[in-house]
């Protein structure tokens, strides 16, 4: 992925520099997902998404059903609307959807 070089302002007025910072950038964006990566492999709590959690405990019949109704902005998880289906649900997460709800659970 190439990014674009910036502009930026030198020391004098009227005068710009370009600047290829994609080197520092691309560290940047390296560091940046090597810490989101190593969160994830800190959390040792199970971990299913909201739209495949709707269809097993049997909300919704099908996952494009599911995709609807979240992006409706129609599902609930933890008394706050979630419009991302792919949201990563966790032991003790409340799923609701109308009247239902369902508490996230795994087996030990």
């Amino acid at each position: 992925m190439s990014l674009p070089s910036v502009q930026v302002a030198s020391g004098e007025p009227g005068s710009n520099a370009i600047v290829d910072d994609e080197r520092r950038m691309a560290a940047l964006v390296s560091t940046c997902r090597a810490s989101v990566d190593q969160e994830d492999a800190m959390q040792d709590d199970p971990v299913i998404r909201l739209d495949q959690f709707m269809k097993l405990v049997g909300m919704v019949g099908s996952g494009g059903q599911a995709k609807h109704l979240i992006q409706d902005g129609q599902v609930l998880v933890n008394d706050v609307v979630e419009t991302r289906r792919s949201k990563k649900l966790r032991p003790g997460d409340v799923v609701t959807l109308g009247e239902a709800s369902s508490t996230v659970e795994f087996d030990s």
